[in-house]
């Protein structure tokens, strides 16, 4: 797998302990990422996924439907070496956070907005000690520093194979927020997608669908 296998040249796929952590082996020969470092993950659960998306590969290997080997392939040759530098870069989204800015008039959109965002900010200050401002419309919001500080630690504490998911989805949300929900179990990452999409729905009811749009946000 050194330059990644792009055909399936290996009968059996299998997972191997590897002391303490787990490993995805064709044929017993355990997995090397692009960067030709050795695979090994945090749990036997993720071994198995990784493994099973490999074992239904056939012919020509096909990324794009292997989500969690993607995953952990940029966790080891990416987030692994950047992990300070990806956690302060991703610590930005709490300064502009999604869910503080909110619909400039009272409507059926700010209701929506208040009904699925305030339990989550609510959660994010108790849990976190970091208390968020809302406001209206797109302007900043100056946030308390204390909030801002407490949010970035809770980054920089995740490990690589909780830290690159988590920014994933925060890139993909455009919220720091929404992402803490998933990697805390507080949303599915269905449903911290749905309440991000909030905006785009209420527009798409109002407006009528657009399809490219519609077919972007799917992929």
């Amino acid at each position: 797998m050194t330059e990644i296998r792009r055909r399936r040249n290996w009968v059996k796929t299998n997972v191997a302990n590897a002391g303490g952590t787990f490993t995805v082996c064709f044929d017993d020969r355990p997995a090397q990422t692009p960067l030709g470092r050795r695979v090994e993950l945090p749990t036997n659960r993720l071994a198995v996924i990784i493994s099973r998306e490999w074992e239904n590969q056939t012919g020509v290997i096909d990324f794009k439907v292997m989500p969690f080997t993607q995953l952990a392939f940029g966790a080891i040759d990416c987030i692994a070496s950047q992990q300070r530098e990806t956690a302060d870069r991703i610590g930005e989204y709490a300064s502009c956070e999604l869910l503080c800015h909110r619909e400039a008039e009272s409507s059926e959109l700010q209701l929506r907005q208040n009904q699925a965002w305030e339990p989550i900010l609510d959660w994010v200050a108790v849990k976190f000690n970091a208390p968020l401002l809302v406001g209206q419309g797109v302007m900043p919001i100056s946030q308390p520093l204390q909030s801002l500080d407490n949010l970035r630690n809770c980054a920089s504490r995740l490990e690589e194979f909780s830290l690159t998911p988590f920014t994933h989805m925060v890139t993909l949300t455009g919220s720091f927020v929404l992402g803490l929900a998933v990697i805390h179990n507080r949303l599915t990452p269905n449903q911290a997608w749905e309440s991000s999409r909030i905006d785009e729905e209420w527009q798409a009811e109002k407006w009528g669908r657009d399809e490219q749009a519609d077919e972007i946000a799917e992929v």
